[in-house]
């Protein structure tokens, strides 16, 4: 019964492991929506793609960036299904060297999207608005925006998007953006391009380096605030307003003027985001700071703001090093619900009183600056695309499923561009530059996912069918080679049991020999009577090789009582049995008589005096113990008299019980110990057999 529940149970298992690691593993079966490589290909360094449906026709153009064979910076638009180009324009300078790419807005609201591209020529900084997408000649409206103060040779300027938004109240939006110098210093500010006004709206003289900033009405005006969210790089090594040696609270009203004084947080390494949110009627300023205290420990502090920049509530999490703990916030979202944080692999929805209210198991890859918000599958909502290593991950609106794709590049610091193709009632593709590598991937629901009921249940009985047959094959394998070499266990188990006989035979027939030859024959032939019997039991059944024991001591006693015919009364002998429930165990024919013969022909034949031999069985665990005494010269004394004997009896026995030990699965062995008297006079031998199931 056990063996048959191994054959169910062992198949069952590995089935089962299997199973689940396929589920876990293969996007096929574990994902409800997947990523598909639809194409890759490199392209010229520096030149990049990016689609969007600028006229709103439901097809993407396809805008492409590079720098034509004069060198100079330049942008064409071009129609998705011919290629047809619709326009070509030529830009100032060079792109920035860090930072966004394009930014695409309906800033003159008359339904054809505007191009913002950021460059850099001589000294200056430019801001290239494409308002007038099919107009020819080509018109661009060309913003200054600061000269370059450089404080050295580098020229690492970051373009930071930021949104469009009516701040002066005109009715007509203006588009809100930074320029964020590393090394480079300055300039580091917020602009605003006022495109009714055409002019330009700049942020204070700031040393502050700004990663990314948010729009909101925090004060209830109708006019946005723009929140900056900061980091202490200690680029500055002379004094300067509002240094980078610290991460600062920082907020600029609608004119771009700090709307409350800025207020200095900690040293590097520190992290200040804020993220803004309306609850119950009122709107606050989440921040979140990540800073190390003088201790050296990692502290994660949330706090809430009012719109006055006061704080209300304070939470703070100890020992938490950047990507163990993080704030993000939907994009566009402006409710308190919007904003989650991301705390060992899990996503937590925050109340007001930084309580987690609600949680969601899934690990959100952070990549800083490389997240977006896009709609992939062209269902009216937009999924979230983050970069994290050679990773995109693409998560669902609910943030509780997600798919994941390999993407590689060799830039140290690529551009990256995510955008949507559409083509028109067709399924929408999603286009990623990474660097000069450009991928076209398909990302949608997963066929097979609504079919995991049925496929999960199959390919557990298809993986189990397989391993109970493998299981049986081997069993049925391993059986025919058990069986094949206890076959041939048993053949020479035989063989050498067919020595035996004859060594019997012979011993037995020299004795008679000896009685005739003194001119006993009476005794002679009593003695050969008793012979005929025993050759009888011998010659039963050659090919069974083990017997009970009671016919094993019964066998030995007519032996003994021949031997008692030729010697008389000089030869005495005993068997003693402990139990009569040992007779039906199985022991090897005739594994007692080679060692009472052995006993009678070279340890009481050559000793004076009386003859004794006894037998005695007793029980062992598993099994019988048999032992064979005799009161002779012992096996030292016996060695002269070696000439009488072939001495093959003890080796036959040796080779008799590993072959069957082999062949059944038992085991039998013997061991020869020397007798002595007083411990220096020998006294006899004593053979002790032991035969175990």
């Amino acid at each position: 019964m056990k063996k048959y529940r191994l054959e169910y149970l062992i198949p069952g298992i590995l089935a089962l492991v299997i199973t689940l690691i396929l589920i876990r593993t293969v996007p096929i079966l574990s994902e409800e929506y997947t990523m598909k490589l639809q194409d890759n290909r490199s392209t010229a360094p520096e030149d990049y793609v990016y689609y969007e449906d600028m006229d709103g026709d439901g097809t993407s153009e396809r805008l492409a960036i590079y720098y034509n064979v004069a060198g100079n910076l330049a942008v064409s638009v071009a129609e998705l299904s011919s290629g047809t180009t619709i326009n070509q324009f030529n830009l100032p300078g060079v792109l920035t060297e860090l930072g966004a790419t394009l930014e695409i807005h309906d800033i003159d609201t008359n339904g054809i999207k505007d191009i913002f591209i950021c460059t850099e020529k001589n000294d200056s900084l430019f801001l290239t608005v494409i308002d007038n997408l099919y107009g020819h000649p080509t018109v661009t409206r060309l913003y200054f925006l600061d000269r370059i103060s450089q404080f050295n040779d580098n020229a690492d300027y970051n373009f930071i998007p930021g949104g469009i938004s009516d701040l002066t109240g005109d009715g007509s939006p203006e588009y809100v953006f930074a320029v964020n110098g590393g090394y480079a210093l300055q300039p580091r500010r917020v602009y605003a391009i006022d495109y009714e006004g055409n002019r330009v709206l700049k942020s204070p003289v700031s040393g502050a380096a700004v990663i990314s900033l948010d729009l909101f009405d925090l004060n209830g005006d109708g006019k946005d605030e723009i929140m900056l969210n900061t980091v202490p790089p200690e680029n500055f090594k002379i004094p300067f307003p509002y240094s980078d040696s610290v991460s600062w609270l920082m907020v600029l009203d609608n004119s771009l003027e700090f709307y409350r004084p800025p207020v200095p947080m900690a040293p590097p390494p520190s992290w200040v985001s804020l993220e803004p949110f309306s609850y119950e009627g009122g709107r606050y300023l989440m921040e979140f700071h990540r800073y190390r205290d003088d201790s050296g420990v990692f502290i994660s502090q949330l706090t809430i703001y009012d719109d006055q920049i006061m704080p209300v509530r304070t939470r703070s999490f100890r020992g938490t090093r950047k990507g163990s703990i993080d704030l993000w916030k939907y994009p566009d979202g402006q409710r308190l619900e919007d904003i989650r944080l991301i705390k060992d692999k899990q996503i937590f929805i925050l109340d007001f009183n930084l309580d987690f209210a609600d949680s969601i198991e899934n690990q959100v890859p952070f990549g800083y600056g490389r997240e977006s918000a896009l709609d992939l599958d062209g269902d009216g909502e937009r999924e979230y695309l983050f970069m994290s290593g050679f990773k995109l991950h693409v998560f669902r609106p609910d943030l509780k499923q997600s798919s994941e794709i390999d993407l590689v590049w060799n830039e140290r610091e690529p551009r990256i561009l995510q955008s949507v193709i559409r083509h028109g009632d067709q399924y929408p593709e999603l286009f990623v530059q990474v660097g000069s590598e450009q991928y076209r991937l398909w990302y949608g629901r997963n066929q097979w996912y609504g079919f995991r009921g049925v496929v999960y249940p199959l390919l557990f009985f298809l993986l189990f069918g397989f391993f109970f047959i493998m299981v049986l094959l081997q069993d049925r394998l391993v059986s025919k080679r058990y069986e094949r070499e206890r076959f041939i266990s048993r053949l020479q188990l035989q063989s050498i049991r067919n020595q035996l006989d004859p060594h019997f035979t012979y011993n037995a027939l020299n004795a008679v020999g000896s009685l005739i030859y003194k001119g006993e024959k009476d005794l002679a032939y009593q003695y050969l009577k008793g012979l005929t019997d025993l050759l009888r039991m011998v010659s039963g059944d050659t090919a069974i090789i083990t017997w009970e024991l009671a016919d094993e001591l019964k066998f030995v006693r007519k032996y003994l009582e021949i031997e008692k015919l030729r010697f008389r009364e000089k030869f005495k002998f005993r068997i003693e049995l402990e139990t009569e429930s040992l007779n039906s165990f199985h022991v090897p024919r005739m594994s007692i008589l080679t060692f009472v013969e052995n006993a009678i022909k070279h340890g009481l034949r050559h000793k004076e005096g009386a003859w004794i031999l006894d037998i005695a069985v007793s029980r062992v665990k598993k099994g019988v113990k048999i032992g064979i005494r005799d009161n002779g010269i012992g096996r030292a004394a016996a060695v002269r008299y070696h000439h009488e004997s072939t001495g093959q009896g003890i080796e036959m026995m040796k080779q008799y019980f590993s072959q069957f030990s082999e062949a059944t699965g038992s085991h039998a062995r013997f061991i020869v110990k020397d007798l002595f008297e007083n411990e220096t006079i020998p006294s006899g031998t004593l053979v002790e057999i032991t035969i175990t199931a």
